[in-house]
């Protein structure tokens, strides 16, 4: 009786390390040669513990989280989580970026915005506007100045990365910018730091829908939509095609996602506002490539 009482949780926790080794596997892949183990083992020691005081917390609301809770949610000693509790780091903003998806980069920001903002698009069409580089609004450099927060970028510098990208094309006989494609995509070297950061954040949006969904428990009407779809009976040769074809399709859908969601999008920011939207990706696995 025991023993087949024992079994579900060992299946459970079984699965459950396959699924971790996994994830971290595919993650450390990333890091390497990008960060070091030291480091990325104090940033998850300090994450840990900040996490399971939130959930301290939302169990106790109102009252405070006793370090024996901690001890027992983190495997840490009372001691060891005093110390880390007094470090300059712990609940600091370090490790963190609520505020990245509004912010993700100056060029997304510029683009977003030069889609999206009736001040410039064409009245008629609808369009993104053909703007100068210089001058006064509408204008690639009123559009920089009004769309990128941090300091020290140049309307010049921005051009060229939203060029490189082919997201937009520079007119060089009218000194005008015409606009190409609503998504940036960074293809340079210097740019790499903004791809990696662009994945990592799609996979914390993936692991946060998956987090609130189990919160959910069996009430399926609030959860997250959450699929994914895949064969495992794929013939190499036909890769190339099914890669094309699967592409084209994922470009209309999200064309379709895009015009959905900016009939919801409010042009002004306000506090009631939150992020929200839908990832797509092609994954192989990789012993097929």
């Amino acid at each position: 009786m025991s023993q087949i009482m024992e079994e579900g949780p060992l299946r459970e926790a079984a699965i459950l390390t396959r699924a971790v080794e996994n994830v971290l596997r595919k993650f450390i892949r990333l890091l390497l040669g990008r960060i070091t183990l030291v480091k990325l083992q104090e940033m998850i020691k300090i994450i840990f513990v900040e996490e399971a005081e939130e959930k301290a917390k939302k169990d106790r609301p109102g009252k405070n989280v006793p370090l024996t809770n901690l001890a027992l949610l983190t495997g840490l000693d009372t001691r060891t989580l005093q110390k880390m509790s007094e470090n300059a780091e712990y609940k600091s903003d370090t490790f963190q970026e609520k505020q990245f998806l509004r912010k993700f980069s100056a060029e997304a920001s510029i683009l977003d915005k030069w889609s999206s903002n009736p001040q410039y698009l064409d009245q008629e069409s609808n369009q993104p506007l053909k703007l100068h580089v210089k001058g006064a609004k509408p204008s690639f450099e009123s559009l920089v100045s009004e769309a990128v927060i941090a300091r020290g970028i140049t309307t010049n510098s921005l051009l060229k990365k939203l060029i490189r990208s082919g997201s937009v094309v520079l007119d060089k006989k009218s000194q005008s910018v015409i606009f190409r494609e609503r998504q940036y995509l960074p293809n340079s070297p210097e740019d790499e730091a903004v791809l990696i950061k662009a994945g990592l954040n799609h996979a914390a949006s993936l692991m946060a829908t998956v987090s609130k969904n189990l919160s959910h428990g069996d009430n399926k009407a609030d959860r997250l939509f959450h699929r994914a779809n895949w064969t495992s009976r794929l013939n190499k040769k036909d890769l190339c095609e099914y890669r094309k074809c699967l592409r084209e399709s994922m470009i209309n859908a999200e064309v379709k996602f895009v015009e959905l969601m900016s009939n919801f999008e409010e042009d002004l920011d306000h506090p009631d506002q939150v992020s929200a939207g839908i990832g797509m990706f092609y994954f192989e696995d990789e012993t097929t490539t």
